[in-house]
């Protein structure tokens, strides 16, 4: 049974409360959530947050708007996400398989680029794929075996590793067959020349002025049409028509890499 996992928090250094920050009346999960079951290959979703009390309004969002959640470690995302599979096996009786990784800071998350990611990882036989570099950050998403992330919960000691949840994967090509999808046309091709590559353009909520830009973003498709796609939303902004996204030659590895910096390691 395909499952999407989508982990969300209230706690952010930068923009606390982000996720349920409102547009057009709605919080950003919600259009995270309809974003990804707008890919008709995904058969469950599930929101997992954490037992912290300020995480109490994530529940209470899922429960009204008829969302599955389960809650777990605050820390230890790893374990959540694993505990979260656990949770949907219990209630539906079917083995989550695969598993999508998705983050609620993404809320235009393209359903067109879940189904062709599942279709990579399933002909290539693969154990872990993601959406690659070529992609722009805020298009993220990640998919794995149940029984890789099994295999990752046991083996995975860093903080790091814990945290951000396929770390541990990425970095041992000897243990799992690992690849990422990416697109055919380079930032250029897409308009884009000043980036080095399209992961450079920020499109994922961590700040203030990222809320100012998807919020336009969203207000202009979603009545149109809500299965608005990452070109539309490329074409948009090089017609100027909403605030200018950031940008960042770390993409969308910021916040692993603060994660090393606190391990000493970058």
């Amino acid at each position: 049974m395909v499952t999407a996992i989508i982990q969300a928090r209230m706690r952010s250094s930068r923009l606390p409360g982000k996720i349920l920050a409102l547009v057009m009346g709605k919080p950003i999960l919600y259009y995270v959530y309809e974003r990804v079951r707008l890919c008709n290959k995904i058969e469950n979703i599930i929101v997992a947050t954490s037992e912290l009390p300020e995480d109490d309004q994530v529940l209470e969002f899922c429960n009204q708007a008829g969302l599955l959640c389960y809650r777990g470690s605050e820390a230890d995302v790893l374990k959540r996400y694993l505990e979260a599979a656990l949770f949907v096996q219990k209630i539906t009786g079917r083995v989550p398989n695969p598993i999508f990784r998705i983050t609620a800071d993404c809320p235009l998350v393209d359903p067109t680029f879940l189904s062709k990611l599942l279709y990579f990882f399933r002909e290539g036989h693969l154990d872990y794929a993601g959406l690659g570099e070529s992609f722009p950050d805020g298009f993220n998403a990640e998919i794995f075996s149940f029984e890789v992330l099994k295999k990752t919960v046991l083996a995975a000691n860093k903080p790091s590793e814990r945290e951000h949840v396929t770390p541990f994967i990425k970095s041992h090509p000897e243990l799992f067959h690992s690849k990422y999808l990416e697109l055919e046309n380079t930032p250029t091709e897409f308009g884009f020349p000043q980036l080095e590559k399209l992961n450079n353009l920020l499109l994922s909520l961590d700040e203030p002025y990222d809320f100012e830009v998807i919020s336009s973003i969203l207000k202009h498709f979603y009545k149109r049409n809500p299965r608005f796609s990452m070109t539309d939303v490329l074409q948009f902004i090089l017609e100027n028509k909403c605030p200018e996204p950031r940008t960042d030659n770390r993409g969308s590895a910021i916040g692993y890499l603060k994660s090393l910096h606190q391990e000493g390691v970058v």
